[in-house]
């Protein structure tokens, strides 16, 4: 039973992205999903408590961890600038820099559903 719930929950995610980033956050519908995964609408509601909340769990995860990969480097970087070594603070930026533009690739989806189709929802700024 708990195996058929993850499978309709992964099922929900995968149509949910495709209807996002089809027609955008306010032109998707819970029902348009619901019937791509072939159960009904509020039966979604099993899973998220809103069409936000479904849409947050298809970006936050890779937002916070695109954040947190920069947190990684702080420390790193205020050591360097006490130490005024403005070479290693460059060198650092463009690692971060490469390393920031790899994950929004590896995780492109989500960053295109950010950027592109979060209108309406309290991540669209």
């Amino acid at each position: 039973m708990e195996q058929d719930r993850r499978a309709t929950h992964q099922r929900i995610l995968k149509a949910a992205k495709e209807e996002f980033l089809l027609k955008g956050y306010e032109k998707t519908s819970l029902r348009s999903i619901a019937g791509q995964v072939g159960i009904s609408a509020t039966a979604i509601y099993r899973h998220f408590s809103d069409k936000e909340a479904l849409f947050s769990a298809l970006v936050e995860p890779d937002l916070y961890g695109m954040l947190s990969t920069h947190a990684t480097h702080d420390d790193e970087l205020f050591d360097l600038i006490k130490k005024k070594d403005s070479s290693e603070i460059w060198k650092l930026s463009d690692y971060e820099f490469m390393e920031s533009m790899n994950y929004v690739y590896d995780h492109y989806a989500s960053f295109k559903l950010l950027l592109c189709f979060a209108e309406g929802t309290k991540l669209h700024d």
